[in-house]
């Protein structure tokens, strides 16, 4: 995602959170000076920074089960920008909040294109956002736990024993 960022002109990088590889991402941005790491950050902090990004990257190249990041970033209007692998594409897919790239020329692109269509960068994060709120919040989360419980019971009551 650095190397990706090196050519992206006039947008900042903010990377939050902490890990294993922060200090080679440390080496990586040297002399970039639109890249800044903003270190770990309460739950209040990111929504803010999520509020007023143009996008989110989920720069993950590995299997992840789920990213909650997206979800959060989702829920501040935000569009999400994750690599077209594993179970994360999905979840951008299923929730249509976002867009999905391969390699860093595909990465640059999808940051473009959200940076310089603010019509469609506002229409993708509140589509994103009603998707959540339709199925990722706890109240839906609730909802469709007591239909699968209404729904086990009947069937339950209805199967000869």
């Amino acid at each position: 995602m650095i190397d990706a960022f090196r050519t992206v002109a006039h947008s900042d990088l903010l990377i939050c959170g902490q890990g294993t590889h922060e200090s080679r991402l440390h080496e990586l941005a040297k002399g970039l000076p639109h890249i800044h790491f903003l270190g770990r950050r309460t739950h209040a902090d990111l929504q803010d920074l999520y509020a007023h990004a143009v996008a989110a990257v989920v720069p993950s190249v590995g299997y992840e089960v789920f990213g909650v990041v997206i979800l959060e970033a989702l829920s501040q209007r935000t569009p999400v920008i994750v690599h077209d692998l594993g179970t994360l594409q999905e979840v951008v897919r299923d929730l249509r909040g976002g867009l999905l790239y391969r390699g860093e020329a595909g990465l640059r692109a999808a940051i473009e294109t959200l940076r310089w269509q603010p019509q469609l960068r506002n229409a993708i994060g509140e589509t994103g956002d009603r998707a959540v709120a339709e199925i990722a919040t706890p109240d839906a989360h609730i909802h469709r736990y007591l239909a699968l419980i209404k729904r086990l019971a009947a069937a339950k009551t209805s199967t000869p024993a």
